[in-house]
């Protein structure tokens, strides 16, 4: 039961992680894009 309790969790930590790091790649093209602008 605990081995399931720890895939669910690495599960949710690996989706979060993979959305934090979309997300800060699109800031960073953001940021470049205002930056480049300016």
């Amino acid at each position: 039961k605990r081995s399931d309790i720890r895939k669910r969790y690495a599960k949710k930590i690996w989706e979060n992680y993979r959305k934090l790091k979309g997300m800060s790649a699109e800031e960073k093209n953001k940021r470049l894009s205002i930056a480049s602008n300016k």
